[in-house]
């Protein structure tokens, strides 16, 4: 039986390639999407997925494609859920409005739960997984990302206390941890020049900010392919006894080490060259 998968944010990306990764592996794929264009360029990609418009901090739109996979997965229920839309946003926790945090936490975790609720008794039917792109930001958080640094966060704790609910009635979570892939988020805002926070805030923190433009460039530079993170994430949602987390990149691997075995040092090498590259400037 072809087994069917719901991928959100399959608009470019991370999504985007694993929908048309698991399309060539012959599976069932309904790709989230924002766009006609969208849809279009995923349908030329590979004729047998099938996009469905969602907005993911849209109820009503949300609840219109569940109908969607319900009708696609029959009784068999829906084997695989990947939870991968999001927004980016960054600069000085200070002074970024509050209505910016409240947007980035409705794209990047309240969208999830609600997307998972609506269709989480087909996923219960099939004993199926459930897949959340979180980041390596989810475990250490950068300066000046604090938005998307904890959403991200706060993804984590959502998968954790779901797989604990959902693996008795055998259905697995797991958590997609990135490092850098490229993709267009560098570009969408995890750039904190790409904003205006006004004179105090350049006075007070423009230095860090600049200090932090580098280092996404360089970043950036470094970022593996959307499609190598597809390959991983296929791993993760064809793998019999599937891990909690995939990493995925040595940024990943190396950010996650040093936060957990030595957070000091990490911070205080980072105060340390943030304040060295100021006085350069």
């Amino acid at each position: 039986m072809t087994k069917t998968i719901y991928i959100t944010g399959a608009s470019s990306g991370i999504g985007r390639a694993t929908a048309i990764a698991m399309a060539g592996a012959g599976w069932r794929v309904l790709a989230g999407v924002r766009t006609q264009q969208a849809a279009e360029a995923l349908r030329a990609e590979h004729g047998s997925i099938l996009p469905v418009h969602v907005d993911i901090t849209q109820q009503s739109s949300i609840d219109a494609v569940a109908k969607v996979v319900a009708k696609e997965v029959g009784d068999h229920g829906l084997d695989v859920l990947f939870n991968n839309a999001g927004v980016p946003a960054s600069g000085p926790a200070e002074f970024i409005p509050l209505q910016q945090f409240r947007d980035v936490f409705e794209a990047n975790l309240f969208g999830h739960i609600a997307v998972t609720q609506s269709v989480l008794p087909l996923i219960r039917q099939a004993k199926g997984r459930i897949l959340f792109t979180s980041s390596t930001t989810g475990k250490f958080a950068p300066p000046f990302m604090s938005p998307y640094s904890s959403s991200k966060h706060a993804i984590e704790g959502l998968a954790d206390a779901w797989r604990h609910e959902l693996r008795p009635l055998g259905v697995d979570v797991v958590l997609i941890e990135p490092g850098g892939i490229a993709t267009s988020i560098w570009e969408k805002g995890l750039d904190p020049a790409v904003q205006d926070f006004g004179p105090e805030a350049e006075a007070v923190y423009g230095k860090g900010m600049a200090w932090a433009l580098d280092q996404g460039q360089t970043a950036a530079k470094m970022a593996i392919p959307a499609e190598k993170a597809a390959a991983i994430i296929r791993k993760a949602i064809e793998a019999k006894k599937p891990r909690i987390r995939y990493l995925i990149g040595v940024d990943a691997h190396l950010a996650t080490r040093m936060n957990r075995f030595a957070p000091g040092v990490l911070d205080t090498a980072i105060s340390a060259v943030m304040k060295r590259d100021a006085k350069k400037r």
